[in-house]
């Protein structure tokens, strides 16, 4: 019994929690957050660790002596906004399973959650780029012709990936098309046509299908007009502002 608490308890302590969350996370949508578990213990290995974020729990079966390994944990957040994970729990029965020995994890990370992208078929969120004083500064191109490549970016029609590149060189890039000219949109939020959160997530579905179109989108709501863009920075300021709106 002795032997069974010093082993299982230095199994547990010295180790380190580091996670990583993706740079689009959508409410009521699982993602895979990286976790790496770092040992600090100088001689002994730990064993059959179990690492629970949010409820979810992941399974590391052995990590070397100062070694690092990283996992992929699928969780889910049920509502947009900031969210933060303040503790992480790792629990063993390691090493005759008489007992299971816990220790909690204190760590300070925060993400912002989209709001869950919903398919639009009742209402009409976008209009044409009407005249907009001069601030919209970007026309789109529908793909008909290839006129350039890009280094792919997340978030990128992965229709428009040149694979015939990636074969030759290992490194992602996107196709970039000219041809039949698409008007920028402009999604609008400011009049509500059915529930605030359901117009949100209409709105946030808008923003990903035009930039899946490589097509200028826009925003207004109450407090802010952001001009149509196309670039992902610019995606992901819109969902952002949208994940943090108040009505």
């Amino acid at each position: 019994m002795a032997v069974s608490g010093f082993l299982g308890k230095k199994n547990i302590d010295n180790t380190e929690i580091k996670i990583n969350f993706p740079e689009e996370i959508y409410a009521n949508i699982p993602f895979y957050l990286n976790i790496s578990v770092i040992s600090k213990n100088k001689f002994l290995d730990s064993h059959l660790l179990n690492i629970e974020v949010n409820g979810s729990v992941s399974f590391v079966d052995i990590i070397s002596a100062n070694q690092k390994i990283t996992n992929t944990q699928k969780i889910l957040f049920n509502s947009r906004g900031i969210h933060e994970i303040k503790q992480i729990n790792i629990f063993s029965s390691f090493p005759f399973n008489f007992f299971v020995r816990s220790r909690k994890v204190l760590i300070n990370a925060e993400t912002i959650v989209f709001p869950e992208p919903l398919e639009n078929e009742n209402f009409n969120l976008a209009k044409d780029n009407e005249k907009t004083d001069g601030t919209s500064n970007e026309t789109d191109k529908v793909a008909e012709e290839l006129s350039n490549i890009k280094n792919y970016e997340p978030g990128d029609n992965f229709r428009h990936i040149h694979w015939k590149h990636y074969a030759r060189t290992d490194k992602l890039k996107t196709k970039l098309f000219t041809g039949e000219i698409s008007p920028p949109i402009i999604i609008d939020i400011r009049i509500p046509k059915t529930s605030p959160e359901t117009m949100i997530s209409f709105a946030t579905n808008e923003i990903i299908k035009a930039y899946n179109k490589n097509i200028p989108v826009g925003l207004i709501t109450n407090d802010n007009f952001f001009p149509p863009s196309k670039t992902y920075y610019h995606k992901l300021m819109l969902l952002r502002e949208l994940a943090l709106y108040e009505y």
